[in-house]
């Protein structure tokens, strides 16, 4: 698969925003302010997971085209199924992103993204970027 090679300090320097406009620099400091160390985050954005991947703090960014996310994406599954599953892998956060292509993507091809959204506790906003919210048991 693409990139499972690539060091995780890596994907800061190829993810790296061309553009600083609306950048998610930062985001690696806001984090430990919302949640605990260890936290597992599911996330849609390659720029954010290579910051937290390459900024050495307790926190893992999984990301939706990770195989062990994949179930995100079968029909079959309602929405409370691929949260427990999410649960059950430690993922307990979402980071959110409204205005981007990917989100888009995620909410026309995933039930848990489309509709298990509305059960997510919001913990925070980071700039005018993107949402953190809690994943709560099914």
């Amino acid at each position: 698969m693409w990139g499972q090679n690539i060091a995780p300090y890596a994907w800061k320097i190829l993810t790296t925003p061309i553009h600083t406009s609306v950048s998610e620099e930062g985001i690696e400091q806001y984090l430990p302010t919302i949640l605990p160390p260890g936290t597992r985050i599911l996330a849609e954005n390659s720029y954010a997971h290579g910051l937290v991947a390459g900024a050495g703090i307790p926190y893992e960014l999984v990301p939706i085209w990770s195989p062990e996310v994949m179930f995100i994406f079968d029909r079959r599954l309602s929405p409370i199924e691929q949260r427990r599953r999410l649960l059950e892998r430690k993922i307990t956060a979402v980071l959110f992103y409204p205005g981007s292509a990917d989100t888009v993507f995620c909410r026309r091809s995933s039930a848990f993204y489309a509709y298990d959204c509305v059960n997510w506790k919001l913990l925070g906003k980071f700039k005018d970027l993107c949402y953190v919210y809690a994943l709560p048991p099914p």
